[in-house]
């Protein structure tokens, strides 16, 4: 027994939660069935190093049944639909200005879709996993624990930004562990997820506002910024150099 790390009570915790849940590895795996892992720091080095463990990362005794099958595998299992385009959703695509492409996608659960992107935040913040040491949400912490334990974001002031890279880019295909960043006095994280960027602003900043447009906000439609090829690995670098 002990005490879970969302409800606060003391309980049989599980033997393996996963801090990304399982579907989103599905396209990560090489022809012998081992997942492409990126550390987000390699790509600082001349000669970046991509590891391949057998699974996805988990860990043991940071929470119940209850909190990680029903409450977390809620959204999991919305998000998994989601990706797989079993919604019913709708993508339109639109050119802007400088090159730029805005995908609009509309049906979606936006309340669902921001729970399910904390909650990769928060599950990486309760890890004691050296891959998440990066991820110290201090107050915030509490907030989203609530938000996610309640299932309520009304009193949750963060701002979630989604941008696509581009097909044919370098990183479609991986997922990297959170980075923070400090853009002006705001703490920022980032997440690199199958092609998309999950940007958390915790408070606002100039990139905040610039990405604006882009936030997940409380509507049945959302608005996601591709990046070019081209600029990709420039902003990615840029980010972490904040």
């Amino acid at each position: 027994m002990a005490i879970c790390k969302l409800c606060k009570v003391d309980k049989q915790l599980i033997k393996k939660s996963h801090i990304f849940p399982n579907f989103l590895y599905t396209d990560f795996y090489d022809e012998q069935n081992r997942l492409r892992k990126f550390d987000i720091n390699e790509m600082k080095k001349r000669n970046p190093r991509i590891s391949k463990p057998p699974t996805g990362i988990y860990e043991g005794q940071i929470l119940c049944n209850k909190c990680d099958n029903n409450i977390i595998g809620a959204l999991e299992t919305y998000m998994s639909l989601l990706v797989n385009s079993k919604k019913g959703t709708k993508v339109k695509g639109k050119r802007i200005d400088s090159g730029l492409s805005v995908f609009e996608i509309r049906n979606i659960d936006s309340k669902k879709l921001k729970l399910f992107l904390l909650s990769i935040l928060f599950r990486a913040s309760i890890s004691s996993l050296s891959e998440f040491n990066d991820v110290k949400l201090g107050p915030y912490e509490e907030k989203i624990r609530l938000a996610i334990l309640n299932n309520n974001i009304e009193e949750l002031d963060i701002q979630i930004s989604i941008l696509k890279f581009a097909r044919n880019s370098n990183f479609t295909r991986f997922i990297a562990q959170p980075i923070r960043s400090k853009i002006g006095h705001a703490t920022v994280y980032s997440i690199i997820i199958n092609g998309y960027l999950i940007i958390f602003f915790m408070k606002e900043n100039d990139m905040s506002k610039q990405l604006i447009d882009f936030k997940v906000r409380d509507s049945d439609k959302l608005e996601v910024l591709q990046v070019p090829k081209a600029q990709v690995e420039k902003f990615i670098i840029s980010l972490m150099s904040q």
